[in-house]
């Protein structure tokens, strides 16, 4: 999920406003993977448990 994020950040210059379909097209890929990770961390939460799943910090990192 970090790879496809920032590889449709790659994407991204100064001439995107320009672009209008690049730009639609990254907006919602955004949206898209921000979704998918919400999901990721609402599932290990039922998976690890709230407090368990805070004893990791790479899981306080997500959560920030």
């Amino acid at each position: 999920n970090l790879y496809a994020t920032h590889s449709s950040q790659a994407f991204e210059d100064i001439y995107i406003e320009q672009r209008k379909t690049i730009k639609i097209i990254l907006d919602y890929a955004d949206k898209i993977f921000t979704y998918i990770f919400i999901l990721e961390m609402v599932l290990k939460w039922v998976a690890y448990g709230f407090q368990t799943y805070f004893t990791n910090a790479w899981c306080w990192l997500d959560f920030l």
